[in-house]
């Protein structure tokens, strides 16, 4: 018994150090490789953000330019060379969707409610214009529709193009800061 007793502690003397020795090491090995799977990580998630903010940025300005060209003011500057409502209806019409088919690849890179804002930007500055040429006679001049859309605006608290440009903005702040 004494020397089953002595076998034992002698074990568990050169054994319990060595796990404990083992366990410490394997506690110190899963921390390090837990940290350097985290400083990889984050290395990929920098280099795809350096790759992938310019993308983003450039991206806003196209919508922000798009907002600017689909603005009743810019818009109604391109209808000085026609001659009648009718001509400049179909321009100002054909102007947007043209701006908007153009820049429509730029929305996978905006949230979803960016997008939608600039959707409903051309849809109620189209509806404008329709409901303005709508209610002119078929001989107007292109003066009459520009004052017939003037007066449609100026009904509103804020033009169209004006809330998407906001939404953007807030946007690519967001996306800077």
């Amino acid at each position: 018994m004494n020397t089953t007793t002595n076998l034992i502690l002698s074990i568990a003397q050169y054994t319990l150090p060595a796990l404990v020795v083992f366990f410490a090491f394997k506690s110190l090995l899963n921390s390090y490789l837990g940290y350097k799977i985290k400083i990889t990580q984050l290395q990929f998630l920098n280099q795809k953000q350096q790759q992938y903010s310019p993308l983003k940025l450039q991206a806003y300005e196209r919508l922000v330019l798009l907002c600017q060209r689909i603005s009743i003011d810019a818009l109604l500057r391109r209808t000085a060379e026609a001659s009648t409502a009718a001509t400049a209806y179909f321009l100002l019409i054909h102007s947007i969707n043209t701006e908007f088919e153009h820049n429509a690849t730029q929305q996978i890179y905006v949230s979803e409610q960016s997008w939608q804002k600039l959707s409903q930007a051309q849809n109620q500055t189209i509806q404008i214009i329709n409901q303005a040429y709508q209610s002119l006679s078929p001989s107007s001049s292109t003066t009459d529709l520009e004052n017939a859309i003037l007066h449609q605006i100026s009904q509103l608290t804020h033009a169209p193009a004006q809330e998407a440009l906001f939404l953007l903005k807030q946007e690519i702040n967001q996306l800077i800061n």
